[in-house]
């Protein structure tokens, strides 16, 4: 692929987006996924090598797959979801509710687990996001956001 690991992205359409956090920015590639393509301004750091060198924007084919960001908020106390992580790598991802889980309706399988308390934590394993979750059990509340492929 033209974009490389590290690499900023400036603008989405001319828009520039370099105010915005990862998570509104990938809301915001999700929003465009229904155009045919979406114009993606990056800045790399380093050098490119030559066959990349006026790769500074590149286009973006449309998701083939509806996704949804959805934000549930999640009351105090132990929330009976089990998270696992993909061994190539990604958010983790919803693989069971218990019975008596306070998120039965809210979350759904497959769901990834891409922020909580607006915090990035797409690139956390499935250990770290639910020890971040028991950490904040005794917060009233807790806002997860998740992506969910429809």
């Amino acid at each position: 692929g033209k974009v490389h690991l590290g690499d900023k992205i400036m603008a989405i359409d001319d828009d520039d987006v370099q105010q915005l956090s990862s998570i509104e920015v990938s809301q915001l590639i999700a929003r465009k996924s229904r155009n045919p393509q979406r114009k993606i301004t990056i800045l790399r750091e380093e050098a490119p090598s030559s066959d990349e060198a006026n790769d500074a924007v590149v286009a973006a084919p449309a998701n083939s797959s509806s996704e949804d960001f959805i934000h549930v908020v999640a009351p105090e106390g132990k929330l009976g979801v089990v998270v696992a992580t993909s061994p190539e790598g990604g958010p983790a991802y919803v693989v069971d509710l218990r019975e008596d889980s306070p998120l039965l309706g809210k979350v759904h399988l497959g769901d990834k687990i891409i922020a909580i308390d607006d915090d990035d934590v797409q690139q956390l394993s499935s250990t770290e996001v639910s020890k971040l979750i028991a950490r904040k059990s005794r917060n009233p509340q807790r806002k997860l956001t998740i992506l969910r492929e429809e």
